[in-house]
């Protein structure tokens, strides 16, 4: 049975268009023997359409919306459909498209910035790509290099401020940027990708200029040294937690910066990045290219990053040093070109990130996201007076047991009047559930031992208390409950 695959693109963004032709070439690569396909297309002012006639590009050059069926999904686990809207079901009842998986085909903002990514794990249904954290970072340009400044990544010198800052003290910051960064240097907007509001200032009013373009994409601002007798390489990585690099690239110099319309309009539309100039491979030594790739495969893991996508680093000619530039976590075109010198084309990219995905959905399911104690849902069901627990909690304990502590002791404080924990050092996680919980310091108590523990229970318990005795949670319940 094929895979219902519902490919999203478009979405509220600078890089609108380019989301557009790169999903047209992912329909492309998905092949009608494996897949049923679901073309899903955000408007520029976020409305959520579909139809078949969205797999055609020559649709959006006179888009009709009204040759279109407006869907939209909705937040819950229990029931991962697309809905028709308005309804248009028996008796207006909503009617469902059932999807298996989604391929998230978005560039920018409100889609590849976790965005959507949170929208899918609420709904409950698996995508391909980073997940929110991955897509978070690899978007914000800033939290990116402080990532891979934690990760021992070399990266190039840079400041960033806030364009409120910037529009209340702008000689200030042109200032303290001289101050820091040599001319000259590139201007970005922390949240864009495919050159969108970046520019490059050789000097004070270039520099204004530049950060009053990049003001107006985003409020969050970063200016980076530029390296000029530079080499830039591009690597895709794809991967959950063995990552594989592909080949790598040298696109046009940051001497010759290419602009937005360059990498996306003049190849024509479908083409992709062909209206740019590349070497591929890279005409790079053998040492350097795995060195590049190393660093590539190592940026993508410092961001979190699951599945695919495109690291862009930059060699400086007069130092041979390696900057890791940028993760950019939906590249377009999918970076397919990337993959064809190492054997895979682009049907092959596309199943092994649909594969991928699945396994991630799988790995996230085995986490506890919930917890419940059926013992102590026992103890809350049984009549009588005062609730008491004593328990030494888990025997092995690990981040999960710890985790699985905390989530304990947030529900003994909703179920129990009073706590007995055996073992302090074992118990300590149990207790901060607890505390968290509001549960009061004095009907908390802490024994060495069993013996220890029924001593003190002996200098309060009356009649009518039910007592619940529970060892090695939650896996084995060895439980008996009192009642006095």
């Amino acid at each position: 049975m094929n895979k219902r695959v519902a490919v999203i693109f478009g979405s509220r963004s600078v890089e609108h268009e380019v989301s557009v032709i790169t999903a047209q070439q992912v329909m492309r690569a998905l092949e009608p023997g494996k897949y049923d396909i679901t073309p899903i297309y955000i408007t520029k002012d976020g409305e959520w359409y579909t139809g078949d006639g969205l797999r055609n590009i020559k649709t959006f050059k006179n888009l009709d919306l009204g040759a279109l069926q407006k869907v939209q999904i909705v937040p819950d686990p229990t029931s991962p459909y697309l809905f028709i809207s308005p309804a248009k079901g028996l008796f207006g009842k909503e009617q469902g498209i059932s999807v298996d998986i989604v391929f998230p085909v978005l560039h920018g903002t409100y889609g590849e910035d976790g965005t959507l990514q949170g929208l899918l794990e609420l709904t409950g249904v698996p995508y391909v790509g980073c997940g929110v954290v991955g897509s978070a970072v690899g978007m914000d340009k800033v939290l990116m290099k402080a990532a891979f400044e934690q990760n021992d990544l070399p990266v190039v010198d840079y400041l960033w401020f806030l364009r409120r800052r910037w529009e209340r003290e702008p000689e200030e910051i042109l200032d303290q940027v001289e101050s820091v960064l040599p001319y000259p240097m590139f201007v970005k907007p922390a949240n864009l990708g495919s050159s969108v509001g970046i520019s490059k200032a050789s000097d004070r009013e270039a520099l204004k200029f530049a950060l009053d373009v990049a003001s107006q994409y985003d409020r969050k601002l970063l200016v980076e040294r530029s390296i000029e007798q530079v080499q830039e390489i591009n690597c895709a990585v794809m991967g959950n937690e063995e990552i594989v690099p592909s080949a790598c690239e040298e696109p046009i110099s940051w001497e010759k910066f290419l602009g937005y319309d360059d990498k996306y309009l003049k190849g024509g539309a479908g083409k992709g990045m062909k209206g740019s100039q590349r070497k591929l491979p890279a005409e790079i030594s053998e040492e350097l290219t795995r060195h590049i790739q190393d660093l590539a495969v190592k940026a993508f893991q410092a961001i979190d990053g699951t599945g695919t996508a495109r690291v862009d680093l930059l060699v400086d000619r007069d130092t041979d040093v390696v900057y890791v530039n940028e993760v950019n976590t939906m590249p377009g075109s999918l970076a397919f070109h990337l993959w064809q010198p190492v054997g895979l084309a682009p049907s092959q990219v596309v199943d092994n990130l649909l594969q991928l995905a699945l396994e991630a959905w799988e790995d996230k399911a085995r986490t506890t996201f919930s917890y419940s104690s059926p013992s102590l849902e026992v103890l809350d069901r049984l009549p009588g007076g005062r609730k008491i627990l004593i328990t030494p909690g888990m025997v092995e304990l690990g981040d999960h047991e710890e985790l699985e502590h905390r989530q304990m002791g947030v529900l003994a404080a909703d179920t129990c009047d009073y706590v007995i924990l055996v073992g302090a050092k074992r118990t300590r996680s149990i207790a901060e559930g607890l505390q968290a919980k509001g549960f009061p310091a004095d009907h908390l108590a802490v024994a060495q031992d069993l013996d220890e523990a029924t001593r003190h229970l002996q200098t309060f318990v009356q009649s009518g208390d039910v007592v619940l005795f529970e060892n090695d949670l939650p896996d084995s319940y060895a439980t008996d409950a009192f009642r006095f």
